[in-house]
């Protein structure tokens, strides 16, 4: 099933489908033709219409052209492969490096995994900045957020 492209805004494109051949939400689509730029549906403003946000660069993208579905979701390899290594997105290497040598790939829309499967460690990452440290220090393999304005030495 294939659309077309019926306006791009910056890393907007709106798709153009017929009624009731709509993608899914989240589902990839990829211009005919080409290997960039790779969609990912985020909504359906009116029937038979999908807003997509671009993955890569739209440029050289125009109105009128074909638009497929892949009828999947984002996917990104996983495994000791991509470990130490730099990707994008799409799962494809930043760092210089060869292509990830890894079959095994997940979608990156899931739940996350339970808290009580977590390993908890009490060792702390030091991070040099000496208030972090102090006041709110990090756990490694944690998640934390670091919140402050810009230009404040985050």
């Amino acid at each position: 099933m294939t659309g077309v492209v019926e306006a791009v805004q910056g890393g907007v494109v709106d798709i153009r489908f017929a009624r009731g051949e709509e993608p899914d939400l989240r589902e990839v689509l990829r211009v005919v033709g080409r290997d960039d730029p790779v969609l990912e549906v985020q909504s359906h403003p009116d029937p038979g219409l999908a807003r997509a946000l671009a993955l890569s660069s739209t440029a050289g993208l125009f109105r009128g052209q074909a638009v497929e579905r892949t009828g999947v979701q984002l996917q990104v390899p996983v495994g000791e492969a991509v470990l130490g290594r730099v990707l994008d997105c799409l799962g494809r290497p930043l760092d210089g490096g060869a292509p990830v040598a890894t079959e095994e790939r997940r979608g990156v829309h899931r739940a996350p995994p339970p808290l009580h499967l977590h390993r908890g460690q009490l060792e702390p990452l030091w991070t040099g900045i000496k208030i972090v440290d102090l006041l709110c220090p990090f756990a490694r393999g944690g998640k934390t957020g670091l919140f402050g304005g810009a230009g404040v030495g985050k």
